[in-house]
């Protein structure tokens, strides 16, 4: 569809109400679960309808006559109840939409397929690494969120596919102004490098700082709240406490002298 520079919704999932205008520069701020993710994937799908039902379809996804499976497969599982027909609204420009509609659609022709406008990168975008290794289109389950899906599957394809030259991935020279570069390395980073390497025939993502042994998945924890050189908290120690439930009392009084044997 052609840009879009106002969508108005009301009722839809936790969005009571919006009226959005978009500029230049977009930026939504706000609690976690106020619909701030399903307005932007909602954004996606009026965007770019015909390429997602064609990736779908490209990974051997169907779906039905009920409006409801669509809105499962591309929210996510049980999500197609955020659009209540006798009550939700959505108009993009001055044109409405029905979300309950948004399944229907011609196919395209054989070997066409249709162009992608905007580039959707998740919050669940974590997910998209196992150990440091990039996962594919259908390594996920069908009720995961198609926007995951999508992204992961085209990290999957640049990392096994397009980034064998260098395996250094960040920080690189003339790929970021300098001002930019150096405290994202220093205060996001902590002095690692964003490398790939291999594993089982694969290529994998990892954080590595000189010889260090590389972090072999997006550890980014013992990095946040201080420098690269702070070393990672101390795992917490167990507590004794009361009996689990089901538990005879002398067990659990047995299981705590055997706790404090160990820590002495």
């Amino acid at each position: 569809m052609s840009t879009v520079a106002r969508i108005q919704a009301a009722g839809i999932g936790p969005v009571a109400r919006a009226d959005i205008r978009f500029g230049d520069l977009t930026v939504f701020v706000g609690p976690q679960a106020t619909g701030k993710s399903v307005f932007l994937q909602i954004l996606k799908l009026l965007a770019d309808k015909a390429s997602i039902q064609a990736q779908m379809r490209r990974f051997g996804i169907a779906w039905g006559d009920d409006p409801g499976d669509f809105l499962d497969l591309y929210f996510g599982e049980g999500m197609s109840g955020l659009w209540r027909p006798d009550s939700s609204r959505l108009t993009a420009g001055s044109r409405p939409v029905d979300l309950a509609r948004m399944g229907r659609g011609r196919r395209p022709k054989d070997g066409a397929h249709p162009s992608e406008t905007l580039f959707f990168i998740p919050a669940q975008r974590v997910t998209s690494l196992r150990d440091g290794t990039t996962r594919p289109f259908n390594d996920y389950q069908a009720g995961d969120p198609f926007v995951l899906r999508e992204f992961s599957e085209r990290l999957h394809w640049i990392v096994q596919n397009e980034l064998g030259r260098d395996r250094r991935l960040f920080p690189q020279k003339n790929r970021l102004d300098e001002r930019l570069r150096r405290p994202l390395q220093e205060h996001v980073f902590g002095g690692y490098e964003l490398r790939t390497d291999a594993a089982q025939f694969q290529r994998r993502i990892v954080l590595r700082r000189g010889e260090e042994r590389p972090l072999p998945r997006p550890l980014f924890s013992p990095l946040e709240g201080g420098r690269g050189d702070d070393p990672p908290p101390p795992a917490p120690r167990a507590r004794a406490g009361p009996p689990p439930p089901g538990l005879p009392p002398e067990r659990g009084e047995e299981r705590r002298r055997r706790r404090s044997a160990s820590r002495s």
